[in-house]
């Protein structure tokens, strides 16, 4: 028999399955952000700096070795990392399409 995921356990997975689909539009989307073609959301930018600031400075709210917190905060923070550049991938292929329709090609 076929096991059922509940749909609050698939809301919090779409977007990591979709950015992982989508790792070619992600990678040329980092292409385009590094030459300057494309510029990413400023809340894009901004989570991002403050997540991956704050999962490797050495100050956590809860430490990671005293209580399983810590890891679930950590956890939690990747979560909200990953929807984040989920959508900035979308908007990076909408902007993709709407480049092509100007040029006419």
């Amino acid at each position: 028999m076929a096991r059922v995921i509940p749909t609050r356990t698939m809301r919090t997975v779409r977007p990591a399955t979709q950015l992982f689909s989508n790792r070619r539009s992600m990678a040329q989307m980092l292409r385009s952000v590094l030459t300057g073609c494309y510029r990413m959301s400023v809340v894009t930018t901004v989570v991002t700096f403050a997540v991956l600031a704050y999962i490797v400075s050495p100050f956590d709210l809860f430490p990671d070795f005293s209580s399983p917190y810590g890891f679930v905060e950590d956890a939690l923070l990747l979560i909200l990392l990953i929807k984040v550049w989920s959508n900035e991938t979308h908007r990076y292929v909408r902007f993709k399409v709407m480049e092509r329709k100007q040029r006419g090609c």
